[in-house]
C-alpha cells in the first residue's frame, strides 16, 4: 500500500480503503513480522483526534512468524484519515521487555475515481484521471486478447495523469 507503480515512489498519505462493499479495498489488512517476541499486542484505530474507533488484539506474536488479521472497522465509519496503533511489549521472555509502539497512517475514502479522458501520441497514451486523495491505478488491457500490458510501458505521473510510454517490439 501507498506504493505508486508509475512513479516508483512511496506515500504514507496514499494508503486508503474503501469500505463500500464493491469487494475491492473494502477491508483494513495487518501483516506483521517481528524480529522479536511480542507479547500483549493491541491493535487500535483511532480517529484524527485520537477518539478510539476499534481495538483487537493478540496475547502473543512469535518471532519470525507472520501474523496476519484484517482489523473490523465499523460500518458507518466516516470517510477521513485515520491511524492504526500497534503496541506492545518487545522481547518478552527476558527482563529487558519494553512495551512499544508504532502508527501507521491510513485514509478512508469511498468516493470513485475516473478516467476523465486520454490522449495517444506515437507510442505515448496519456491518461487523465480523477482522484480526490492518491493516485487511482489504471490497468491497461488489451481488449481483443484481454491480455494486461504490464511491463511493455514505461510509466510516470504528472499532475493528475498517468503518462505510459510503449516499449518498441513488445
Amino acid at each position: 500500500l501507498g506504493n505508486y507503480s508509475a512513479s516508483k515512489t512511496y506515500d504514507s498519505d496514499a494508503i486508503a480503503i474503501s469500505p463500500d462493499g464493491d469487494g475491492y479495498n473494502d477491508i483494513l489488512g495487518l501483516y506483521l513480522t517481528s524480529l522479536r517476541s511480542i507479547r500483549d499486542l493491541k491493535i487500535s484505530v483511532v480517529d484524527e483526534n485520537e477518539n478510539i474507533i476499534c481495538v483487537q488484539g493478540k496475547d502473543i506474536v512469535s518471532k519470525y512468524r507472520p501474523y496476519e488479521t484484517q482489523i473490523e472497522l465499523p460500518e458507518n465509519i466516516a470517510d477521513g484519515s485515520y491511524l492504526v496503533k500497534l503496541e506492545g511489549y518487545m522481547n518478552y521472555e527476558t527482563d529487558n521487555s519494553i512495551k512499544q509502539s508504532i502508527s501507521i497512517p491510513f485514509k478512508v475514502d469511498r468516493e470513485r475515481s475516473y478516467v476523465k479522458g486520454c490522449t495517444l501520441d506515437g507510442n505515448t497514451l496519456t491518461v487523465d484521471i480523477y482522484d480526490n486523495g492518491g493516485l487511482a491505478t489504471v490497468v491497461l488491457t488489451d481488449l481483443i486478447t484481454g491480455e494486461e500490458y504490464i511491463k511493455k510501458y514505461d510509466s510516470y505521473i504528472e499532475d493528475d495523469k498517468i503518462v505510459y510510454t510503449f516499449k518498441e517490439n513488445e
